[in-house]
């Protein structure tokens, strides 16, 4: 035996056998070219990183720009620097990077740019290179180290921001002015998109636009003797894209029983509305 090939089958690799039949034969999709195919690779990374690795590479552009003009140092372009030299002006960088209207950025500001910088690295083909564990980069870790502690010790970045939830009065506000509910079209909508989120956990608004129809994610099942419910099955979302690190990961699947005591406000039997009234044609 030759080959796993000839294990497997005699004929698996002979190319000189009778043409396939159109019935046998296999299609393939059309030859990609090198800008399709780069296109392709960078379509794995989220829209919204691309846009924030581009935001960190502009703000190390300006300040490159900013040495050469003041001080008449030249940065080698990012694709081309050494490690030395990437080294060296990182330390310079934080010490020196400031916002748009002059003031000092907050400590993890300083993680969230340089974070960018080797994300755009590694794309242009440096994949290997981390900031953080390579021992040529120990020195701009120390720098880093204490910027970051002198900008907490000052008070700056105590305080982070983020989003308050809706308290229960504010909800019952929302119900009680007729914004949410089933008395028009575009408040069943609004209540669909706040029950969806609050419901199934839903976080982004890129995750309500890809909710799909077919094959649907949301699904009603009213079994005989059964409470009526809904099912949520998780496609793809923020954390969780199905790539490769995702193959593993089981989808979320979310059960939303109906509530009969309270049907105006009952999400079952609202999303069963939203489904009549699209299929309708008053709807469209």
């Amino acid at each position: 035996m030759d080959s796993l090939l000839d294990f497997l089958s005699p004929e698996i690799h002979d190319y000189n056998l009778e043409p396939p039949t159109k019935r046998q034969k296999r299609t393939f999709a059309p030859r990609k070219n090198e800008d399709e195919v780069m296109k392709a690779k960078l379509s794995a990374i989220p829209s919204k990183t691309m846009a924030d690795t581009k935001y960190c590479v502009n703000v190390w552009q300006q300040w490159c720009a900013h040495i050469s003009t003041e001080y008449g140092e030249e940065v080698t372009p990012l694709k081309e620097i050494s490690t030395q030299e990437l080294s060296t002006k990182l330390c310079l960088f934080v010490f020196e990077v400031r916002k748009q209207n002059g003031e000092e950025f907050p400590p993890n500001s300083f993680l969230h740019l340089v974070a960018g910088i080797q994300r755009y690295i590694r794309i242009e083909g440096r994949p290997s290179i981390d900031f953080f564990k390579d021992s040529q980069f120990s020195e701009f870790r120390m720098c880093l180290d204490a910027e970051m502690k002198r900008l907490r010790n000052s008070g700056l970045g105590s305080k982070t921001k983020k989003a308050q939830p809706l308290s229960i009065e504010e909800e019952e506000n929302l119900w009680q002015r007729g914004l949410l509910g089933k008395s028009n079209p575009q408040a069943l909508l609004d209540t669909m998109v706040v029950m969806n989120g609050l419901y199934f956990a839903l976080r982004s608004g890129k995750e309500h636009r890809q909710l799909r129809f077919s094959p649907c994610q949301i699904t009603l099942h009213n079994y005989e003797g059964d409470r009526p419910y809904l099912e949520y099955i998780e496609d793809t979302s923020k954390n969780k894209t199905g790539g490769l690190k995702d193959r593993k990961v089981q989808p979320k699947i979310v059960q939303h029983y109906n509530n009969p005591s309270n049907s105006d406000r009952c999400f079952v039997q609202l999303d069963y509305i939203m489904l009549v009234w699209t299929s309708s044609k008053s709807w469209r």
